[in-house]
């Protein structure tokens, strides 16, 4: 067996003597380079995650937060609008009045009211019978339909009558009422 010597000439020794201090500085920097990466620089990308996470997770309790102040601001405006239980014959009148401007007869109306389970509101519904043309009919529930949207048809059945030609229905109309404010400690005081 013979052992392979490797002998460098008189000018590759004398450059490498010169080299190893470059090579052993490299050596250095890149383990610097490398330390720091994991003290430094990958700590703070971890932290920069965990503080974009928080930041998503705060930005989505804000939207949500926002659209709950739209939701609470549109159901003050709805709940503004809703009649009150005493304005009940004014609704059935402005029904009458309607029909008859539009050529649709009604004999009569009754109406019942129930509280709903919230005990928040109560429900009423006013049920009547009309007749009149088909055109006078169908304008009839289209205005009725667009003349507030606090109202709203639960039933609608509808026939053609065989001696007039008439077409006559019976019709549920629905509505819910703000609950009469309860008496407060303050309002029982006269204050």
């Amino acid at each position: 067996m013979s052992i392979l010597s490797l002998t460098l000439s008189p000018t590759a020794m004398k450059a490498s003597y010169y080299l190893k201090p470059l090579a052993l500085c490299t050596t250095l920097i890149l383990c610097l380079f490398l330390g720091l990466y994991v003290m430094v620089l990958w700590p703070a990308q971890v932290r920069l995650s965990e503080v974009m996470a928080q930041y998503e997770a705060e930005r989505t309790t804000q939207m949500q937060n926002q659209t709950l102040r739209d939701t609470l601001k549109t159901l003050g405006t709805m709940w503004q609008s809703l009649p009150e239980k005493k304005e009940l014959t004014d609704i059935a009148l402005s029904i009458a009045k309607l029909a008859e401007a539009n050529h649709v007869r009604i004999p009569g109306m009754k109406y019942d009211l129930a509280p709903i389970e919230n005990g928040v509101t109560s429900k009423g519904a006013l049920t009547f019978q009309a007749s009149g043309a088909y055109e006078s009919i169908r304008r009839f529930i289209y205005e009725l339909e667009k003349s507030g949207p606090h109202l709203f048809i639960e039933q609608l059945h509808a026939e053609r009558e065989n001696k007039t030609r008439d077409v006559a229905f019976m019709i549920q109309i629905g509505t819910f009422f703000k609950a009469d404010p309860s008496p407060t400690p303050l309002n029982r005081r006269g204050t």
